[in-house]
C-alpha cells in the first residue's frame, strides 16, 4: 500500500493555491491602497494651492459677483477635498486596513457637537431639526468618536439634501444584545424600512446623488460591528437606521478628576447659547457638578440684557450665536463697567484655534472652552473662577 495518500496530496495542492491566490489578492488589495494614496497627495498638494489662492483673492478688494464666484470655488474645492478622503476611507474599508479608535464616547456630547453642524444647515433650508436621545442610554460608551461622528452628519446631510418640506429627526436609543440604534429620518417617514445594498441605485441603474456618502458609512458600521438599513424612494434618501455594539465603559480619566466637585463654589451661571441641545447639555452639566441658578439665553443681546438685571457669577458665552453675537455681547458687558456685576466670562466655540482664543480675550473673556461642553472641561473652567 502507497505511503502518500493521493487525496490528502490533491487536498495539499489545493490549499497551498489558495493560500496563493489570498496573498496575491492581498498584494493586490494593498498596492491599490497604495495608489491611490500616492494619487489623493498628489491632487490635495495641488488643490491645496487653489484653496490657498482662494483664500487670498477673497481678502482683495471684490465686486459682488465676483465674491459669489469664488464662494462657489472655494465651497468646490472643499468638496473635492471631502471626496478625495472619502474614495481613500472606503479603499481601507475594503482592504481591511481601516484603523478604528477605541475610546469612551458621551453619545450625548457627541450629538451636541452633530447638531452644531446640521441645525443651521436644516434652518438655512426652512426644514426643522429634531434630536431625541432615550433616557436609558448610557452616559459612556467604547467607539471611535471621529467616526461615529461622521457616520451621524453624512447620513443626516443625506435626508436634508432629499427633503424639500418638513424636518429631519434623529433618535438614538439603546436596544437589545447591548447595541444601540441610530434612526434618521425625515419627519414624515415611517419606521420601515428596507436593507442597503452594496450598489444602491434608482430605476433605470441611475446613480443616487449621495450613494458613496452611504457606501462609506456602510463600511464604516460594518467595521465597528453593526449594519445599516435604509429607506429610498425615487432617488431620494428617506430614512437611515444604524445599529451599533454598545460597550459600556467608565468616564475616561483627566486632571479634572482629581478636583473634588463639593469644594467648587456654588456659582450661578448663565448659559449663552442659541442650539437647544447645548442649551440641555450645557444645564445638565452644570447642575450635577453642582451648580445654582443656572439660566439660559438664545443670543448676545438675551444674554447683555440678563446680566444687566440679574448678579452672575460665570457667564458661557457661545461665540457665533445670532441676534449679537459672543463677542459683541461681552464687548457690552466690559462696557457697563460698574453699572452691573462683572462676570467672569467664557468663551464657548467650536473653532479652538490660537488666533480665535486671542480674540475672545482681546474683546474681554476670561477663559476659552471648546464645543462640545464636556463635564472635566466645565470643572477646570469653573475651578479657575475667582468671586
Amino acid at each position: 500500500m502507497s505511503g502518500n495518500d493521493p487525496i490528502d496530496d490533491n487536498f495539499s495542492e489545493e490549499l497551498a493555491s489558495l493560500r496563493i491566490e489570498r496573498d496575491g489578492a492581498e498584494r493586490s488589495s494593498r498596492d491599490k491602497l497604495h495608489v491611490l494614496s500616492l494619487i489623493s497627495h498628489e491632487l490635495r498638494t495641488s488643490l491645496s494651492g487653489v484653496i490657498g489662492m482662494t483664500d487670498l483673492l477673497q481678502q482683495t478688494p471684490l465686486n459682488h459677483e465676483q465674491a459669489d464666484l469664488l464662494d462657489s470655488l472655494r465651497q468646490s474645492s472643499s468638496s473635492i477635498q471631502e471626496l478625495l478622503t472619502a474614495i481613500l476611507d472606503y479603499a481601507r474599508i475594503e482592504s481591511g486596513q481601516l484603523k478604528l479608535e477605541s475610546s469612551p464616547v458621551s453619545w450625548r456630547a457627541l450629538l451636541a457637537a452633530c447638531t452644531e453642524q446640521l441645525r443651521p444647515v436644516a434652518l438655512a433650508s426652512g426644514l426643522s431639526f429634531h434630536l431625541e436621545i432615550d433616557p436609558d442610554m448610557p452616559v459612556w460608551i467604547k467607539g471611535d468618536p471621529g467616526r461615529l461622528k461622521q457616520i451621524v452628519t453624512t447620513l443626516t446631510r443625506e435626508v436634508l439634501s432629499s427633503l424639500r418640506q418638513g424636518g429631519v429627526r434623529i433618535v438614538v436609543t439603546p436596544s437589545v444584545g447591548e447595541s444601540l440604534v441610530v434612526m434618521i429620518r425625515s419627519a414624515e417617514v415611517a419606521d420601515t424600512i428596507a436593507p442597503l445594498t452594496s450598489h444602491a441605485t434608482v430605476l433605470g441603474g441611475n446613480t443616487i446623488p449621495g450613494e458613496l456618502g452611504v457606501m462609506l458609512c456602510d463600511g464604516l458600521i460594518r467595521a465597528l460591528g453593526g449594519d445599516l438599513l435604509v429607506a429610498c424612494e425615487a432617488g431620494q434618501w428617506q430614512a437611515f437606521r444604524c445599529r451599533l455594539p454598545m460597550q459600556v465603559c467608565e468616564a475616561p480619566y483627566s486632571e479634572a478628576s482629581r478636583i473634588d466637585t463639593a469644594t467648587l463654589p456654588r456659582l450661578r451661571v448663565l448659559i449663552a447659547e442659541d442650539i437647544p441641545v447645548n442649551q440641555m447639555l450645557a444645564s445638565h452639566l452644570l447642575a450635577r457638578i453642582g451648580m445654582q441658578g443656572i439660566e439660559v439665553a438664545a443670543n448676545g443681546m438675551e444674554a447683555l440684557e440678563a446680566v444687566k438685571r440679574t448678579r452672575f457669577d460665570v457667564v458661557l458665552m457661545d461665540v457665533g450665536m445670532p441676534v449679537m453675537d459672543g463677542i459683541e455681547a461681552t464687548q457690552a458687558i466690559r462696557a457697563l463697567g460698574d453699572q452691573c456685576h462683572q462676570p467672569h466670562i467664557v468663551a464657548v466655540t467650536a473653532d479652538a484655534y490660537d488666533e480665535n482664543r486671542s480674540a475672545c480675550l482681546a474683546a474681554g473673556m476670561n477663559d476659552f472652552i471648546s464645543k462640545p461642553y464636556r463635564r472635566d472641561d466645565l470643572i477646570m473652567c469653573l475651578s479657575r473662577v475667582v468671586i
